[in-house]
């Protein structure tokens, strides 16, 4: 199965009415005359392979035979069930590899069920999907028919209609401005469902509870261009999972629309890879029924304002670490030889666990979380910073869990299922880094008692540090961003508190419950040697996505009497800046930097734009918001007050400093 064509399996009842002689065989029912075979075509009648243009020698389908107008399992018809049929040469025709099916009496009628690819053990009519690995899509595309009816001695010929009953992503991606060549490409997805069950008798399919990243399968084209595909479970939310494109040293991310896998349904991009940015050119896809023609659909090019990102909402655990451990436990399964404790909460703000006591000593400790109510929840996606240093083997010995049954103490005394953590930190220095979004497997959505631990292991040999911060469970529901108030008051000047950047946890308390994005950092080289706000989104920014959101400080609104906002920018990026400075009651008045390479006071406009690019020339440059003629702004405690957006797929490599009020 190459090429993913839908096709149509042709049943012919080929019966040998001339009996054969009974006094060589008397017992063999391979010799019966009725005996079925099968004759496989595609689309048109010189097309036979279920993926490709041929049959190979070999490929096997399954076949149910049932008493007309029953159903599996009561009908089967004379204990014929998960008869391999199988190609003995390339022109499609199928015969039983043992016993095959036939007629018993003339007056009978058979409907038929068939899959492919032929298993040998199918337990309980249900057939198991695993698409992890898509190295070869004859062994993972599902293929289902049940429409023939009613064939009998007289009628020679039944066509069986198959179906596709997973679904499949196309990715068609073309070489750009700065990349040459897209020789070495990888394409990898983050966290995907990857399993299920198929159920023969009623042609439904059920999700499986096991996600990881897929490598997609690629192949290369003559003109340059490759394509790279995915035979995925249906029923799956897409709008959160990141595909990432490699080559050349450079990561391009992609995030599809939010749309739920159809059955039997292809779903085609055509992007561009460039070092300006990732370019969708059909950005919603096209979608086919599983046919070649023209995959990518025609080309859109996305327009600068296409499509605003709303932050998400709804909290099911937020916990900084920042002031204390919280309402998380430990358990300690195996101290380290003279220790006391593994994990422990720093006061620079961070969980952190070490088994090192004058050299490595072996461990087992977990830090739990405390119960998480997801009972109402229809999905939730798990966020937090964390560094490692003088690691070992990471995703053996640093681990993420989760439970619905856990109470307190041992956690051995509960089921726990390994939650993958999609980015490790590099393992030897300092440097805090996202997790990468971690979605809660389906199974423990609608939990009222569910538990996330984070276990850390060590050896005699060696003993990392591990420390986190900035643990963020959400449900992802699209809603106004922000509803959290700063606490931390506000230097005389400045916009909010930590706008200038040194004062890092004042900068964090003071931005809503969606916190800040990991590819903003706090970073030196600022101005005169100071901190500052340092994006780095080369070129993995994910959309027109709000980078932080800062709200009306406690002691109320610094904007009030003032006439100006004023903020200082360096460096360089392929789309430009938006900010929304929010009004009292709902909605924002908008301001645009566009083509950036002189400092220029900006006036409010209509609607978020990102065209034009940001060159500072190496220096830092002023740039001045006039609200002088706004006198509708928040002032409320708590609500937003100004949200820093960045475009859609493109490189940032800027320092942004000092915003304050003039």
């Amino acid at each position: 199965m190459k090429h993913f064509k839908p096709y149509t399996l042709i049943l012919a009842a080929l019966m040998m009415m001339a009996a054969c002689s009974t006094d060589d065989y008397p017992e063999n029912p391979l010799e019966i005359g009725n005996r079925l075979k099968f004759y496989a075509t595609i689309g048109a009648p010189q097309q036979t392979r279920a993926t490709g243009t041929t049959w190979e020698q070999g490929d096997a389908i399954g076949v149910y035979a049932l008493i007309s107008g029953t159903t599996l399992p009561e009908g089967i018809y004379h204990a014929r069930e998960n008869i391999k049929y199988t190609t003995a040469t390339a022109d499609g025709l199928f015969q039983a590899a043992s016993e095959g099916i036939y007629f018993l009496d003339p007056a009978d009628r058979i409907d038929f069920v068939a899959y492919y690819p032929y298993r040998e053990t199918i337990t309980n009519y249900s057939f198991p999907v695993n698409v992890a690995d898509q190295s070869s899509p004859a062994a993972i595309d599902l293929l289902y028919s049940n429409n023939a009816v009613g064939a009998d001695e007289s009628n020679p010929l039944v066509n069986l209609n198959f179906n596709h009953m997973l679904s499949q992503l196309l990715f068609t991606i073309t070489p750009g401005e700065g990349v040459s060549s897209l020789e070495g490409l990888t394409v990898t997805s983050g966290n995907l469902l990857v399993d299920g069950t198929f159920d023969l008798s009623s042609g439904t399919f059920t999700l499986g509870n096991t996600r990881q990243p897929v490598n997609l399968r690629l192949v290369h084209h003559d003109d340059g261009s490759v394509t790279a595909s995915a035979i995925l479970p249906p029923g799956q939310e897409m709008g959160t999972t990141p595909f990432f494109f490699t080559v050349n040293g450079m990561t391009f991310r992609f995030t599809m629309n939010n749309i739920t896998l159809a059955s039997a349904t292809q779903y085609s991009y055509q992007l561009n890879l460039s070092t300006a940015g990732l370019t969708a050119l059909n950005p919603n896809a096209t979608i086919t029924d599983w046919v070649e023609g023209n995959p990518g659909g025609e080309p859109i090019d996305l327009t600068p304002d296409e499509g605003e990102e709303t932050p998400v909402t709804g909290t099911f655990l937020e916990e900084s670490f920042a002031s204390s451990q919280g309402d998380f436990t430990i358990y300690d399964v195996l101290l380290p030889e003279g220790g006391s404790y593994v994990w422990k909460w720093d006061n620079n703000g961070y969980m952190k666990a070490s088994a090192y006591i004058s050299g490595a000593k072996a461990s087992e400790s977990w830090l739990i979380s405390p119960a998480i109510d997801l009972s109402s929840a229809t999905g939730a996606t798990l966020t937090f910073d964390h560094v490692i240093n003088y690691a070992d083997n990471m995703s053996n010995d640093q681990t993420l869990w989760i439970s619905s049954n856990y109470s307190s103490g041992d956690p051995t005394s509960a089921s726990w299922t390994p939650l993958t953590i999609p980015t490790y930190p590099v393992g030897n220095n300092w440097t805090f880094v996202s997790s990468g979004d971690i979605v809660i497997p389906a199974a423990f959505i609608g939990q009222a008692n569910v538990h996330i631990a984070f276990k850390y292991v060590s050896n005699n040999e060696k003993a990392a540090t591990w420390e986190i911060k900035n643990l963020l469970l959400s449900d992802g529901t699209p809603t106004d961003p922000g509803t959290d108030p700063g606490t931390t008051p506000v230097t005389p000047g400045l916009l909010f508190a930590g706008s200038d950047f040194e004062d890092w946890n004042a900068f964090l308390s003071s931005l809503n419950s969606f916190g800040l994005k990991n590819y903003a950092q706090q970073a030196d080289g600022g101005m005169e040697g100071s901190k500052a706000l340092s994006l780095i989104g080369d070129p993995l920014s994910g959309g027109n996505d709000y980078v932080f959101t800062a709200t009306v400080p406690t002691t109320g609104s610094t904007l009030t009497g003032k006439s100006r906002i004023v903020f200082y920018l360096k460096g360089t990026s392929a789309k430009s800046l938006s900010i929304n400075i929010y009004k009292g009651t709902t909605g924002y008045h908008v301001f645009n930097l566009g083509s950036y390479n002189q400092e220029t006071v900006l006036d409010p406009t209509s609607s978020n734009n990102y065209t034009g690019n940001i060159d500072t020339g190496g220096d830092w440059m002023k740039v001045t918001l006039n609200i002088s003629g706004l006198t509708d702004l928040a002032t409320e405690a708590g609500k937003d007050m100004i949200a820093l957006k960045i475009g859609r797929d493109a490189a940032y490599n800027l320092l942004l400093d000092n915003f304050t009020v003039e």
